[in-house]
């Protein structure tokens, strides 16, 4: 991946440095204390060599002249805890044929991610990093029904859906309406006194049944349904490309 773009604010000379794109080469100009090298110091807090300097300190890295306000403010809940750093990146095609491998075609709405941090902590009191893939959930229901060789009345409704939530409960519904129909038709084939029709019924019963594959795809929805898709595909493919 590539760096975009780039937001810094609400960090020590820095109010708000407004976004700002890097092409492939960046020069930082300006006088003394206008903020070069602390855009370039939360930059590199997003993924930092070592971990410990990945943290923003507020009492430390507050502009001084606000941060009295800010912690008050803060504490009684009256704001949020402000974003010191946003950054774009492009995904490159290594990156996005791993997630189309993975999930499938145009499941992101533009080949970039957002990456964050700030002042906000989490238990351990480690700021808190945030990343923000552009998961299109839609696509990713399109692509299980279609990859799936679902039986067609089920493809057709299945289709319908635009979620996943929608798409595990159709096929749930689906699942309990066919074993159903399975239970009532071996009742009924074990009420004929003719062995050979009543194999033959019993056989045409089991046609009824869930398809492999509709388990299959109703499998895959509940597993998705589980994690978060954008943060999943930002731990498992994405994060360990992060400049």
């Amino acid at each position: 991946m590539k760096l975009h773009k780039v937001h810094v604010k609400e960090y020590k000379s820095i109010w708000d440095s407004k976004e700002f794109k890097i092409d492939r080469i960046a020069c930082l100009v300006g006088k003394n204390e206008a903020g070069k090298t602390a855009i370039l110091e939360a930059l590199y807090r997003l993924n930092p060599i070592v971990e410990n300097d990945g943290n923003f300190d507020v009492t430390n890295d507050y502009p001084r002249a606000e941060v009295e306000d800010y912690q008050q403010n803060t504490e009684k809940k009256t704001r949020q805890h402000a974003i010191v750093v946003e950054a774009t990146f492009k995904l490159e095609p290594p990156e996005l044929e791993e997630i189309r491998k993975e999930y499938g075609e145009e499941i992101l709405a533009k080949p970039e991610i957002v990456v964050s941090k700030g002042y906000a902590k989490d238990k351990d009191k480690k700021s808190l990093f945030f990343a923000d893939v552009p998961v299109v959930e839609a696509a990713i229901v399109k692509n299980l029904v279609e990859n799936f060789e679902l039986p067609q009345v089920v493809k057709k409704g299945a289709a319908r859906n635009t979620n996943l939530t929608s798409l595990a409960e159709f096929l749930k519904r689906e699942s309990e309406r066919q074993e159903k129909a399975v239970a009532e038709a071996k009742a009924n084939a074990n009420q004929i006194e003719d062995d050979a029709e009543k194999a033959a019924a019993l056989e045409k019963s089991n046609a009824l049944a869930e398809s492999e594959q509709a388990k299959a795809v109703r499998t895959r929805a509940t597993e998705l349904l589980k994690q978060n898709i954008g943060f999943h595909i930002w731990q498992t493919i994405l994060s360990p490309t992060l400049p």
